[in-house]
């Protein structure tokens, strides 16, 4: 399909359409001026072409910035980041900048992200460029850009280029005559010539005659090794590398002035003092007119890259003023490192004291010798050996919450004596006991009346033992082994002929006998099935029932359903009895119903209960 461009023309000088003359998208070109106009989205005419000249724009000239992956049409692919700009959708035009011209490089979209836009004097960004220039934003974010002022000091030549990575952009021509960044060697040998040794000696030699045929005089003076070392070197200020071609020889003097001092290569300071004199010396002087405490008063930094291609400073040591008063001066030196991307400081070395800050810890791979006083802290146990030639400070623990033993507690002749009238509690973690001179004692308390049996092998336990046998009619209770039985006080249980678990009142064979009067460990309980036990939380006068719903559970009101299974009766709020188990209902079986639920049971018939039990048992 054929596209037909119209262009409208006029052959008078200054003659410039309107937007009447022109719709969006149309041309019109002035024959005389050599200039072609359009008119733009916004009803604007604008200059597309001027064969004579650049015209001024007031408004702001905005670039649109995005980046890609670099293809054979960027200047640099191959090099650098295989990522490049495109400006306006072009991968890094070289670009003509206009004196008194605002140029905005915009860098909302989102592929700007990890790409500031920036300029330097160089392609390889040694010198960074920032005069008019301007940053707004994050790269890659909404109403990010980087903007710069061009004037007539600008120079002739910027590289726009990516500060994060290298090669991503080109260049843009100013047009002035400002000679920033331009040196000799971007000139070409011609009428251009300018000073190099060779071209200096050859002239030289070629105006000065031979000395031999000179006598020497007061008009005849000529070079020798001694007159030349007479002659000062007054100013080299206009010299910006000024070169030694042997050593400098400060003659007792010193360097002084303002700025930096760069030296790559390492540096030795030395010193042929033959006495007992600190010389070399390396001083860092802070000349304060107004020193105050704090104040910072030198600086050493350990530099290096990182793998982004930046400079980092991975460590510094800091002299610093602790006390600045005459006469009781005090200093100080921190030593701070970069941990996580920040920096942090480690160590503060004092004149009585040395402190490890912001929980840096002390390793120590050999022997550690303490000639002073320990103070407050456990001293942890390891392969090295720690010797003290001195105390460890006070025998006063208080002020260390959790102190701990690195071997036997031997008391010699001493005992462990608690003043002010203090308990002494042993409490051991989890399922620790404590034992002493091989007794095992119970890891938690028996019950109200009860006492503390051994089995013979060292294993203490709480041990229910009424008047007589503890199997008399008045109270049937035993100790039972069953591991990890997983039972607690008061819990009502049966035995299913294997192991005591907890009864249900909703089948006959899960009927509660027996109640757990006392629990020992994981392994060792106390069943009653007669007599009475210590529990809490109860009322006084009532019964307690077997729970119908919850195993192991007893309740003061007796279940509508399932079984009626009396298994307790309250003296107090924390004693009960336990009834031997009825199999009737209470309301049955009359006076001797009654008397039984009751559990009014005559010696001799509880003796005959206990009896039939134990044959039960076998």
């Amino acid at each position: 399909m054929a596209l037909d461009i119209k262009l409208k023309r006029s052959h008078t000088h200054s003659s410039i359409p309107s937007t009447s003359d022109l719709a969006e998208g149309e041309f019109a070109v002035n024959t005389y001026d050599r200039k072609m106009y359009m008119r733009d989205g916004s009803s604007n005419i604008v200059t597309v072409g001027n064969d004579y000249a650049t015209d001024y724009e007031s408004s702001t000239k905005t670039f649109y910035v995005t980046v890609a992956s670099s293809t054979s049409a960027h200047v640099h692919h191959g090099s650098g980041s295989s990522n490049k700009y495109k400006i306006n959708g072009v991968f890094s035009p070289y670009l003509k900048l206009i004196p008194g011209i605002t140029y905005r490089f915009d860098q909302a979209d989102s592929s700007n992200a990890n790409h500031p836009f920036r300029f330097y004097l160089d392609e390889n960004k040694s010198t960074s460029y920032t005069t008019g220039v301007t940053t707004a934003g994050t790269a890659g974010s909404a109403g990010a850009y980087t903007q710069i002022v061009v004037s007539h000091t600008t120079p002739a030549v910027l590289h726009y280029q990516c500060s994060a990575h290298g090669m991503m952009g080109w260049a843009a021509f100013v047009g002035t005559s400002n000679l920033t960044a331009f040196d000799t060697g971007d000139l070409t040998e011609g009428s251009n010539l300018y000073f190099t040794n060779t071209r200096a000696d050859a002239r030289v030699n070629a105006v000065l005659p031979n000395t031999d045929s000179l006598s020497e005089g007061s008009s005849n003076l000529y070079y020798t090794d001694a007159r030349a070392q007479a002659v000062s070197i007054n100013n080299v200020v206009e010299d910006t590398s000024p070169q030694l071609g042997g050593n400098l020889d400060l003659n007792s003097n010193n360097i002084t002035g303002t700025g930096d001092i760069s030296i790559t290569g390492g540096a030795t300071i030395t010193s042929a003092d033959a006495g007992s004199t600190a010389g070399p010396d390396f001083v860092l002087y802070r000349n304060s007119s107004s020193p105050a405490d704090g104040d910072y008063i030198g600086q050493l930094q350990f530099k290096g890259k990182h793998d982004g291609g930046g400079d980092e400073i991975y460590a510094k040591v800091t002299g610093k003023i602790s006390d600045s008063t005459q006469g009781t001066e005090d200093g100080l030196i921190e030593t701070a490192i970069k941990g996580n991307g920040s920096f942090t400081i480690v160590s503060r070395q004092k004149s009585n004291e040395l402190q490890l800050l912001n929980g840096v810890g002390l390793s120590v791979a050999g022997n550690t010798t303490l000639s002073g006083t320990l103070n407050g802290h456990t001293i942890p146990g390891g392969s090295g050996t720690i010797a003290l030639t001195s105390d460890i400070g006070s025998t006063d623990l208080s002020t260390d919450s959790t102190p701990q033993l690195g071997g036997d507690l031997d008391v010699v002749t001493h005992g462990i004596v608690s003043t002010s009238n203090r308990n002494i509690t042993i409490t051991p973690n989890g399922s620790g006991k404590v034992i002493i001179d091989g007794l095992s004692f119970p890891t938690s308390d028996g019950s109200n009346g009860q006492v503390i049996t051994t089995d013979g092998g060292g294993n203490l336990a709480f041990t229910t033992v009424s008047a007589g046998s503890s199997n008399s009619g008045e109270n049937v209770s035993w100790e039972v082994t069953q591991s990890s039985h997983g039972l607690s006080v008061g819990d009502v249980v049966y035995n299913n002929g294997t192991n005591y678990i907890k009864a249900r009142a909703n089948a006959t064979g899960t009927l509660g006998i027996f109640v757990v009067s006392a629990v020992e460990d994981l392994n060792t309980f106390t069943a009653t099935f007669s007599g009475k036990i210590t529990l809490s939380s109860l009322t006084a006068g009532q019964y307690y029932f077997v729970s119908t719903t919850t195993a192991g559970a007893y309740v003061s009101t007796e279940p509508t359903t399932g079984y009626s299974n009396p298994i307790l009766f309250a003296l107090t709020t924390t004693a009960a009895v336990v009834l031997p188990y009825r199999p009737q209902d209470l309301v049955s079986g009359g006076a001797a119903g009654a008397r039984t639920a009751l559990d009014v049971y005559s010696k001799s018939e509880t003796n005959a209960q206990v009896s039939a039990f134990a044959i039960a048992l076998g």
